[in-house]
């Protein structure tokens, strides 16, 4: 969890998502470093997470401004390019 700490940094004013079941063991990846930071960790409902337009839009209407899920951190973070299209990879 470490190196999720320094890639992806998280404080307090960071709003992230748990896409995946909380009895998921990766859901830790989604759940404790936001609540750790102090950060809202905001649970979409199940329609919304099986529909990517769906999803976009969510995201950007709770204005989730960080997440890494835990099977894309080693490509890049694929909700943060949703969540924020206007900034690339490299900004993150």
């Amino acid at each position: 969890m470490r190196w999720r700490e320094v890639a992806y940094p998280l404080g307090p004013q960071d709003r992230t998502t748990l896409l995946c079941s909380p009895g998921f063991d990766v859901a830790v990846w989604d759940t404790w470093p936001t609540l750790a930071a102090g950060g809202t960790l905001v649970v979409p409902p199940a329609e919304v997470r099986t529909s990517p337009s769906d999803l976009a839009a969510w995201l950007a209407d709770e204005q989730i401004t960080g997440d890494v899920p835990a099977h894309a951190a080693g490509r890049g973070g694929t909700r943060r390019a949703v969540a924020a299209p206007h900034r690339t990879q490299a900004d993150w």
